[in-house]
């Protein structure tokens, strides 16, 4: 990869996140656009500009694939499939940072219910009509939301761990690595036809799975497919 399109990608990574951010931030200090009775067009320019969260989180995801997908698949066709050391390095990256935002963001959600709660920001939170306030915070603040979300199972067994909604994007770019390592490893792994099909069997079940709400499912295919290969 030449220096320019590295600086390029580079550039568009850290854009992307900041969208994300002023996204995040907007719904938590503004209210919906809809609820806006002045629209003038200050004030739509500023709610464009905030409120392209969602596509930069796509942009983001885009070019995370690019760069971890791309260099694994060119590593794999050449020295042959690794899963362990790709799943390490894919955990060690996600796992560094959510314990920590794990434990930090229930411990002040505890600190804000307990102390700063008079706008009942936590025990009503669905009276300020934003979508990153969608569900009652204190009711997500449980051992069992704790544990999904430890286990990337947030948006799908559980909610999202107290005030901090984000936590849905890490879920989604988790399984997007083992649908990639299914995939992948069936296509260059020169198990044959079988080892293909399996692995491929187990990745449609994955996603399959991760539609229906049973993703622990898919996790047990895509092992099964992966052994037999």
């Amino acid at each position: 990869m030449n220096i320019n399109l590295r600086s390029f990608i580079d550039a568009s990574r850290w854009l992307a996140a900041f969208f994300v951010v002023v996204g995040h931030v907007r719904h938590l200090i503004l209210i919906d656009f809809k609820e806006v009775e002045d629209k003038a067009l200050l004030y739509k320019a500023v709610y464009f500009l905030t409120g392209l969260g969602h596509e930069a989180v796509v942009v983001f995801f885009v070019i995370s694939g690019f760069l971890v997908g791309g260099l694994t698949w060119e590593r794999w066709r050449a020295h042959g499939v690794k899963l362990q050391p790709y799943f390490s390095a894919r955990a060690s990256r996600i796992y560094t940072v959510l314990v920590p935002a794990l434990l930090v963001g229930l411990l002040l959600d505890l600190v804000g219910l307990h102390w700063f709660n008079k706008s009942e920001l936590y025990t009503n939170s669905l009276q300020y009509h934003t979508i990153s306030l969608n569900s009652t915070i204190s009711a997500a603040m449980d051992l069992p939301t704790f544990f999904g979300n430890l286990f990337m199972m947030q948006g799908i067994l559980t909610g999202n761990l107290g005030s901090n909604a984000p936590l849905w994007s890490l879920a989604n770019e988790w399984w997007y690595y083992c649908i990639f390592a299914l995939v992948g490893a069936a296509l260059t792994g020169g198990g044959g036809a079988k080892s293909f099909l399996c692995h491929c069997c187990g990745g449609s079940w994955l996603f399959a799975s991760w539609q229906v709400n049973a993703l622990g499912s898919g996790v047990v295919a895509g092992s099964w497919g992966t052994r037999l290969g």
